[in-house]
């Protein structure tokens, strides 16, 4: 047996919900569609009053969908309403290839998988047709645990204050010191909008081992063997929540503009780039633009070192990618003489909070963090 690699910093396809037209598939459990009366046993009681359906729930070895009817009201056009079925796909649902993510290669095996559930029955091309919503994208990281930690109490401190009230680093109150169950979320996922997007980032490993351990002890623990790691896996996990969302993605040209963005088709059609800035351009509503001043004492070649030092420590460098120049010196005169300027030169360009805390990350954190694309 193989395992299945996790494919690392890119975008992927998390979960998605899909509307099935009623009169495209075949209902194999008449409790989905059909309404019903309330029977007490102990009184003999039948309340002949009819009830619309309830939503099918299934748990399968700790994969969690559901089922349900819902009716769309008449499009333009059309006097009648219609009639579907939302249901839920996850990536849960590939089993040992979990980590794939939903995409358009393996969707056939989700559509068998859910057609033994009994419940329902549809082919790949309605699947394929279906209008999609509530798309969980997500990004997996490795990041020790103390880095990680430091980095989103650094993005949570560096939140404009218009936002701070919608921005939360959990668990609140820590019990442990080294408590695994930390994270930030961003936003609402339920109410989540345009300027205030759903994001979140949480240790995947540690939701595996405890609030998945069903479905973790069924399919990924017995890969561990043969070779694949999940230690310190960290998650980023955004929402795109409805059709205003997805205008506002095309509008600003982060998808190919032929995407309307509105079938499963069309979601599983966007590119491996695309899934991964669409992930990360959502922290963007959440921070200032930070603007870099140069001090005015300074002679103009300074002002350009100056100003390229600060976009080194922006793209993750640090104290010592700046002092790397200084190799280019043979003579050890010339040599301290220009890391004596270069250093005095550091101080002045950091001596900003802002830089002065991005200059003191360790270069873990600090790439972390350059991967969001905040700036």
């Amino acid at each position: 047996m193989k395992f299945n690699s996790i494919p690392l910093n890119v975008g992927l396809i998390d979960s998605l919900t899909i509307y099935l037209p009623l009169d495209k598939i075949q209902v194999l459990d008449e409790r989905l569609t059909s309404e019903y009366c309330v029977y007490y046993p102990e009184t003999g009681l039948l309340v002949e009053d009819l009830n619309p359906p309830k939503a099918m729930m299934i748990n399968d070895n700790g994969i969690n969908f559901r089922l349900n009817r819902v009716i769309f009201p008449p499009i333009k056009g059309q006097s009648e309403q219609q009639e579907l079925i939302r249901l839920t796909l996850t990536s849960k649902m590939l089993f040992e290839r979990y980590f794939e993510g939903l995409n358009i290669d393996n969707l056939q095996m989700i559509v068998d998988y859910i057609n033994t559930r009994n419940i329902i029955k549809f082919d790949l091309e309605t699947a394929l047709n279906s209008i999609c919503n509530d798309i969980d994208i997500c990004i997996n990281y490795v990041l020790d645990f103390d880095p990680y930690k430091e980095s989103l109490f650094y993005l949570k401190k560096m939140v404009k204050l218009s936002k701070q009230h919608q921005v939360d680093i959990f668990p609140r109150k820590q019990t442990f010191k080294n408590d695994k169950n930390f994270g930030i979320q961003y936003g609402d996922r339920d109410s989540g909008s345009i300027g205030s997007p759903f994001c979140k980032f949480y240790n995947k490993t540690e939701e595996l081992l405890t609030h998945s351990a069903e479905f973790y002890n069924k399919y990924i623990f017995p890969q561990l063997r043969y070779g694949l790691n999940i230690n310190n896996l960290i998650r980023k996990e955004i929402t795109i929540k409805n059709n205003a969302v997805k205008k506002n993605l095309i509008k600003k040209k982060l998808v190919s503009q032929d995407n309307s963005m509105s079938t499963l088709r069309d979601i599983l059609n966007l590119s491996q780039d695309e899934k991964t800035t669409i992930c990360n351009v959502q922290l963007k509503y959440y921070y200032e633009k930070k603007q870099f001043h140069i001090s005015e004492d300074l002679s103009p070649t300074e002002k350009i070192i100056s100003y390229y030092m600060a976009k080194i420590v922006e793209l993750g460098g640090d104290k010592i990618t700046l002092q790397e120049p200084l190799h280019l010196f043979d003579c050890k005169v010339q040599k301290a003489r220009a890391k004596k300027s270069l250093l005095k030169l550091m101080d002045i360009t950091f001596d900003s909070e802002y830089l002065s805390k991005k200059l003191e990350q360790n270069s873990i954190s600090n790439q972390f963090i350059k991967m969001q694309e905040l700036w």
